[in-house]
């Protein structure tokens, strides 16, 4: 389904500021495979997600989805074939615009456009039906501004706008990270219901070790641009986090510092 090969990024190359952020990464993600990324700061989670989304281009590798290379599209291209969710609740969606806009414009990714009418009275329907499955009471709000919302509400609505057209990879960067832990629960929640009932193949950056442990069916941690462990759902079932902590130790001979890990465990 997804595949990298000796996946490569290198940011000011030939500088005093050369960074290696990912080395000859090589990953597949089967269809519904729901992987979870975990890793101390700098370990190039983020920059895994964004060489894929075509944010950056890759200096060597490759990139295939569904056996169709990628590496050249540009970002915008990608889209529509690929969902993803932002740290911060403010990028995913526009604030000046309403809740059904924004919904709107996310179910006409990847589709012709041309002139038309405004929202139509059964998109209006499909649109408060499917927020009405998130029980935050969106689906009376169609016609409210996203910028009047809360973050985690916003939050939500960017989860559904990316998966709305039912795309073949989901990519969450760290999406929970900026919201408080009730909200932030809610909207593990809402993943877990959303990527289950639509078997969508997804890719998820965590700093929560938790968290990392008890979604999805693989982990992968990674360390200086590299996967330096990855576990099959059998054994991530048994593993504790300190378990996890001490493997991290033991493979890189160091202590996995990182405070907001320590913080979420």
């Amino acid at each position: 389904m997804l595949r990298l090969e000796n996946v490569t990024k290198i940011f000011n190359p030939n500088t005093v500021n050369q960074k290696s952020a990912l080395v000859e990464i090589f990953l597949e993600l089967a269809e519904g495979d729901f992987i979870t990324v975990i890793g101390s700061n700098g370990a190039g989670k983020s920059t895994l997600l964004n060489v894929i989304a075509g944010v950056y281009p890759i200096d060597a590798g490759s990139i295939t989805l569904d056996g169709n290379d990628i590496k050249g599209l540009p970002e915008h291209r990608r889209a529509y074939s690929i969902g993803r969710v932002f740290q911060d609740p403010m990028r995913g969606t526009a604030p000046s615009m309403t809740v059904e806009e924004n919904l709107s414009m996310a179910m006409a990714r990847g589709k012709k456009r041309g002139l038309k009418l405004g929202i139509r009275k059964d998109q209006r329907q499909f649109f408060a039906d499917r927020l009405a499955l998130l029980e935050l009471g969106l689906e009376n709000r169609l016609k409210d501004k996203v910028g009047l919302l809360s973050g985690g509400q916003r939050q939500a609505i960017t989860l559904l706008m990316a998966t709305l057209t039912h795309p073949r990879l989901l990519l969450l960067d760290e999406h929970t990270a900026a919201l408080d832990p009730k909200t932030a629960k809610k909207i593990v929640e809402l993943t877990e219901k959303i990527v289950g009932e639509n078997n969508l193949t997804t890719l998820m950056v965590t700093h929560n070790m938790e968290q990392a442990l008890r979604l999805g069916n693989r982990l992968i941690m990674m360390h200086e641009g590299r996967i330096i462990l990855e576990l099959a759902d059998d054994f991530k079932q048994k593993m504790t986090v300190n378990g996890l902590l001490q493997e991290f130790e033991h493979l890189r001979g160091e202590a996995f510092v990182s405070d907001r890990v320590v913080l979420a465990t």
